[in-house]
């Protein structure tokens, strides 16, 4: 449903989208929002299963985020051999 709502905006960029602190839009989110919480007003239960192999577009978002955790547990690692919370990622 979500890549539905993100293949809708995508022609759109400008044009008053909403878009996150980094200016990346979030339009989609929104609209899938907008119809869960219609489903959930007309008695419908909605069941969200992810599964598969992700969409090519996502693959950007994947590799940032794997960065992010590799970068997370780097520091972690040193925190735990510092014994250290304060420690500061340079």
């Amino acid at each position: 449903m979500c890549c539905q709502f993100l293949q809708i905006v995508v022609g759109k960029k400008g044009s008053g989208l909403l878009t996150n602190e980094a200016g990346e839009v979030t339009s989609h989110l929104q609209g899938m929002l907008n119809r869960t919480v219609r489903m959930l007003e007309a008695g419908i239960k909605p069941v969200f299963v992810f599964d598969g192999e992700p969409p090519e577009m996502k693959k950007k978002e994947l590799a940032k985020r794997s960065l992010k955790r590799n970068g997370a547990t780097k520091y972690l690692n040193r925190a735990m051999e510092c014994q250290s919370w304060e420690l500061r990622v340079k």
